[in-house]
């Protein structure tokens, strides 16, 4: 999944960031797999129901406190590529979990830095 790159980058790069930590990456991912998914399936394949994905997308993002700024893009990446419902689970959160455990690794064992932050 495109949005991953930068995901990566957020992640190694500044990984105190609260776009950084697990919960974020996690859930705002998955959020905005879901709701892109929903308005391709349920509004239509059209870009007027990716503008309203990416509105909502944003806007639940924000509510809910778990900013991803990459996840944001999922929605795009759904309506180029048509996918099914198993896109929730493959890339979605098998590749966003994924991305956690080699972040931890990569700062717990060749950064010897903190991962994830506590109450970032």
């Amino acid at each position: 999944m495109w949005s991953f790159g930068a995901s990566v980058f957020l992640l190694l790069a500044v990984p105190h960031s609260p776009f950084s930590q697990p919960r974020n990456l996690l859930i705002g991912h998955l959020i905005a797999s879901l709701i892109g998914l929903i308005c391709f399936n349920f509004i239509s394949n059209e870009i007027f129901a990716l503008t309203v994905s990416m509105c909502i997308v944003i806007a639940a993002m924000q509510i809910l406190d778990v900013s991803h700024p990459p996840a944001a893009s999922n929605p795009i990446i759904i309506f180029l590529s048509s996918p099914d419902w198993v896109f929730i689970l493959m890339p979605t959160l098998v590749g966003a979990f994924f991305l956690v455990i080699c972040a931890y690794c990569f700062h717990r064992w060749i950064s010897k830095s903190t991962y994830p932050v506590v109450n970032a």
